[in-house]
């Protein structure tokens, strides 16, 4: 679904490019009639009754030229400082996901989802095993919403934090507040991997939803922005910068 937020920035930005074309073009005739009107020497001339008029007309070609280029100028630096001023703002944002990112809730988040991946691993090599067909994602799934459902809240928080920092992130790329490009290379690995261990337990979050209130229209929209930050995830390719290492020496 199209963001109906950056569809009228884009419009925005759209006309007030083919404004500065209008103007670049009307700047462009009116530098050479006045280059036209030199060659041809049609300067005011004192003793000529209509001097005051050409001088008048020959300060309103001046003034165009003059004016036109500074306030062209003046849009582009004032654009490069607003340009900056929005790469400080979001290096603040990015350095506080990072910062939420490495908190002990988040850690302990991920820590709890990624054990339940290795009890299903070691469950799976068991001979007497009974998870029969199911995945790691609903072994993980099912043990969270049966927390959720047996009213153990703390720890049903603790393992589905991650996903609701997800959501919050989902809702601020969504909305273009932040770069999704940059969010994927933070973070866009986890985010696939995280997620796909949890699209049942949203699966199952959504039917509860229904069984209790099926005229609900809003179903769907349960943890519809961590899916949608999942799926651009997905679709990312990561960009990687080398480096090389410095020579020998300068280890000491």
């Amino acid at each position: 679904m199209p963001d109906p937020v950056a569809e009228l920035k884009s419009f925005f930005l759209t006309i007030l490019k083919f404004l500065l074309l209008i103007l670049s073009v009307l700047w462009i005739f009116t530098t050479l009639y006045l280059i036209v009107d030199i060659i041809h020497q049609a300067f005011p001339n004192a003793q000529d009754e209509q001097s005051p008029k050409a001088a008048l007309e020959m300060g309103f070609y001046l003034v165009n030229m003059i004016v036109l280029p500074l306030g062209l100028a003046a849009l582009v630096i004032a654009r490069g400082h607003a340009k900056e001023l929005e790469n400080t703002r979001q290096g603040a944002v990015y350095m506080s996901i990072v910062d939420k990112w490495n908190s002990t809730l988040m850690v302990t988040s991920r820590k709890l989802i990624y054990d339940l991946r290795d009890e299903y691993s070691d469950k799976k090599q068991q001979s007497d095993h009974e998870l029969g067909d199911m995945t790691q994602g609903e072994y993980i799934s099912n043990v969270i919403f049966a927390l959720g459902e047996n009213r153990k809240l703390m720890e049903h928080r603790e393992h589905i934090s991650v996903l609701y920092y997800f959501e919050d992130l989902g809702i601020l790329c969504r909305k273009n507040y932040i770069r999704k490009d940059d969010v994927y290379n933070f973070i866009g690995e986890n985010i696939t991997t995280l997620v796909e261990f949890l699209i049942p337990y949203i699966k199952a979050e959504r039917e509860l939803a229904a069984r209790e209130n099926p005229k609900n229209p809003n179903i769907r929209a349960l943890y519809a922005n961590a899916l949608y930050l999942y799926n651009g995830a997905i679709n990312h390719a990561p960009q990687f910068h080398t480096e090389e290492l410095p020579p020998r020496d300068s280890f000491g």
